[in-house]
């Protein structure tokens, strides 16, 4: 857990400091829960299930909030064509060179498509990201998620939520609600929550506590409800403005 109670929970840049002081001062690396996730998703998404066949290198997967691409690097070694988006310059900026041109600066709850476009990816990766984002950004966010993946793609989504233990200990979850209050939201979004998928992920230790596990699956093509795009796309492109020279507003 994160003990970084002096940073100002509006600030979306999440620059240094954030990242130095992440669980409890030890900063924020590499490490084995990187090579755990990897190992899992490969488990869930790496096999033909009928045949056993590795299916890896036919499967695009995007990681929402990929901060410096640790998760992206373990990916990419396993076979799968992975990239990531994150809302901090920073974390993209010390991202290794290895994985620096698979990782890029974006803010999920932009209107305006990402570097990869729509529709494009078979999983969708966001792991303790959303509890990060104002409630009232909550459904774009949702939306984006779905708009990313091919009709038939799948996400695994952890969220930060009530029941988790020690959740109030990190000042920047500003959106920390119980499970059934995401249950609605997602299905708003056109994500179908695949029990069966949460329930392996969860046997696994670093998981067992948390209550926030969702995989979902998009089953129909994303049908735009919002009337106000346009002026959204306008939003998005000061704010990309902003982002990339620092000048980020609360």
């Amino acid at each position: 857990m994160s003990s970084i109670k002096h940073l100002r929970t509006e600030d979306k840049n999440y620059a240094k400091a954030y990242w130095d002081t992440y669980d409890s001062g030890k900063g924020y690396g590499d490490s084995v829960l990187w090579e755990d996730i990897a190992h899992i998703i490969k488990e869930m998404w790496g096999y033909n299930p009928e045949t056993g066949e590795d299916i890896s290198q036919s499967v695009d997967i995007m990681d929402l909030g990929c901060a410096m691409g640790y998760l992206v690097r373990h990916l990419r070694r396993r076979g799968f064509e992975t990239f990531g988006l994150d809302i901090s310059k920073y974390a993209v900026g010390m991202s290794d060179v290895d994985v620096k041109k698979y990782v890029h600066v974006w803010d999920m709850s932009w209107v305006d498509g990402p570097y990869y476009g729509w529709d494009r990816f078979h999983l969708v990766v966001c792991l303790e990201t959303l509890e990060h984002i104002k409630e009232n950004l909550t459904m774009r966010c949702l939306n984006n998620i779905n708009r990313m993946m091919l009709v038939g793609g799948q996400g695994l989504l952890a969220i930060c939520v009530e029941e988790n233990p020690g959740w109030e200990s990190d000042p920047t979850h500003v959106n920390v609600k119980p499970r059934a209050w995401w249950v609605p939201r997602l299905k708003e979004a056109g994500l179908h929550i695949v029990d069966e998928g949460e329930e392996y992920i969860r046997s696994h230790h670093y998981w067992r506590e948390h209550n926030g596990i969702f995989v979902v699956e998009k089953t129909k093509p994303w049908t735009p409800k919002d009337q106000t795009v346009e002026t959204q796309k306008q939003e998005d492109v000061t704010n990309l403005a902003r982002l990339l020279t620092g000048d980020v507003k609360s």
